[in-house]
Parts: structure tokens; C-alpha cells; sequence
């Protein structure tokens, strides 16, 4: 304390310190100090005068607020991110896609920026769950849900809109490179299989690229025809929306 104090003995006016001390007794306490040097005819200090307040209560009832803020803080973020995630797979669900396509197309409105959606489904994924179940199938979901966002770049978005449909959402990236994306999600999630009987699966896949006068339902409108067509010309390829 009288270290504290001499370090500010040049300071004019009173001064504030806040200390935790041990009393005699062993009780720990929080002091808030009020202090003032009073000085002699040269401005040298000759005493200090002082009013000290213990303030352990209000210490206490601060840090309780304080962790009470945290928790409650940290349990909105948390129902955020389930309210806008897929439970099985972790992913975006579609409440969170459809929210940020929405904002991507104002975007390009405003900016002309390009935006591409990629929107794919797993191929006779019906026959998985009939062959090995329903848990296998979830694990093939949660499979194709890591290998798709190992290919999304960061900025990009992966979600699940349902069942064994997916879409990943490209900010700035024009047709050409939506379609090599596209390719080497296709190869990707051919190449994956998932457990002891060797599940392959294969994905179709539509593209659209935002048109000046898309909207989000409309982006994915021609998103999902491509997907369509894709499956209609075979299943296991790429399709790009006209």
C-alpha cells in the first residue's frame, strides 16, 4: 500500500486504488482506496489523507454478474448455432442457408458479386437404408456432410436441407468455377465409402449461377431443375442451370 502510494506522490488532486488484502484474521477482502497527498509550502508531500472502503460485497455481487452475463451469453450462442444447424450432421440447415442466400443476392443487387449455388442429392440413397439401416444411412450423411466441406473454400456454406439433399453456397465464384467445383465434389463423394460393407455412393449434382433477376427462391429453383436433369441424364453428374 505505501509503495502504491509513494509511486503517485507527484500526482495533484486525489487518486484512486483498488487492493485485495489478507486481514489478520485470514479473511480475504477488496478495499477501494480515496487518496491525496497534502503538501507543504515547496509542494513536497508531507502526509497522505485517505478514505478506505471495503467493497468485497459488491466485488462479489460484480463477478456473479459478470459470470452470469458469460454463461448467459455463451448459452445464446449456443441455441443460436443449434437453431440453425442440422442435428445429425452439423451442418447449416436450411433455415441458415435460405437466410444467407437471401443476403448473397442483395449482395450481388448491390455490389455484383457472383454467387453459384451447388445443390446435390445422394443417388437410390433409399437402397442404403434399406440394405444396412437406418444408422448406416445416418453414418453415410455424416460421411458425405465432412467430405463436402473439406472441398467449400472458407466463406462458403454447406448444408443439409434435408433427408439426403444438400447445398453449397460459393460467394464470388462465377459459372466455370461452380462447375469444376461441382466435378470434384461429384469425384469426391464417388470415391467415399462408409463402413465395414463398403456403402459407395454417388451424388447428382445442379448449378446455378445468380442472375440479376434472381431471387433466392429462384436460385434455387434452377439449382434444383439442374439436379433434376442431372438425374434424369443418369445420375453421378453435373448439371449447370441455363
Amino acid at each position: 500500500l505505501v509503495g502504491e502510494i509513494m509511486a503517485r506522490k507527484e500526482r495533484r488532486g486525489t487518486f484512486g486504488l483498488r487492493l485485495s488484502i489478507r486481514r489478520v484474521d485470514g479473511v480475504e477482502r477488496e478495499v477501494k482506496l480515496r487518496a491525496s497527498h497534502l503538501r507543504d509550502a515547496r509542494g513536497r508531500s508531507e502526509r497522505v489523507v485517505a478514505v478506505l472502503i471495503d467493497v468485497s460485497d459488491i466485488a462479489r455481487r460484480e463477478r456473479r454478474l459478470r459470470q452470469s452475463r458469460e454463461i448467459a451469453l455463451r448459452e445464446a450462442e449456443r441455441a443460436k448455432e443449434l437453431s440453425e444447424s442440422d442435428p445429425l450432421t452439423g451442418l447449416a440447415n436450411r433455415r441458415r442457408v435460405m437466410a444467407d442466400v437471401d443476403r448473397l443476392v442483395l449482395r450481388h443487387r448491390d455490389q455484383g458479386e457472383p454467387l453459384s449455388l451447388i445443390s446435390f442429392d445422394l443417388d437410390h440413397f433409399k437402397r442404403v437404408n434399406d440394405t444396412f439401416g437406418h444408422p448406416a444411412g445416418d453414418k453415410v450423411l455424416r460421411q458425405i456432410a465432412i467430405v463436402a466441406s473439406r472441398q467449400a473454400r472458407e466463406g462458403d456454406l454447406v448444408g443439409r436441407l434435408g433427408g439426403e439433399e444438400f447445398v453449397w453456397v460459393l460467394p464470388g465464384a462465377d459459372r466455370h468455377f461452380a462447375r469444376i467445383a461441382a466435378e470434384r465434389l461429384r469425384l469426391a463423394i464417388a470415391m467415399c465409402t462408409v463402413g465395414d460393407n463398403e456403402m459407395g455412393v454417388t451424388a447428382s449434382i445442379g448449378i446455378a449461377t445468380v442472375e440479376p433477376n434472381d431471387t433466392a427462391l429462384s436460385l434455387f429453383a434452377r439449382a434444383d431443375r439442374a439436379l433434376y436433369e442431372a438425374k434424369n441424364s443418369g445420375r453421378n453428374r453435373v448439371r449447370i442451370a441455363a
